[in-house]
């Protein structure tokens, strides 16, 4: 597409077609992906689904915490520590039968 009608542009303000083709070839099996550092491995079954509860002041958004039993978790990706606002279904249910 680059190669079209508008080329000599492209190389009058210094972006050389050659030297991207060159650096594109020369990439070949030196660019394969990287593994990722958290892989992804969908279980049997798996399926997300979300419930969004509204609360509209902090009264409110601490009681639904307090009940919820949300609390603050390190990130599984680093060692930050922070407010959740995600609770699994296993825990909500335990949650429903203690109340």
């Amino acid at each position: 597409m680059l190669r079209g009608e508008d080329a000599d542009v492209l190389d009058d303000i210094g972006l050389l077609l050659a030297a991207m083709d060159e650096q594109v070839a020369g990439a070949g099996a030196a660019g394969k992906e990287a593994e990722p550092e958290y892989p992804i491995v969908a279980e049997f079954s798996e399926k997300y689904t979300a419930f969004v509860i509204v609360c509209r002041n902090e009264i409110d958004e601490n009681n639904v915490r307090e009940l919820l039993g949300v609390d603050k978790r390190q990130s599984y990706k680093s060692q930050e520590v922070g407010q959740t606002h995600v609770i699994d279904a296993k825990a909500f249910a335990e949650r429903c039968t203690l109340k």
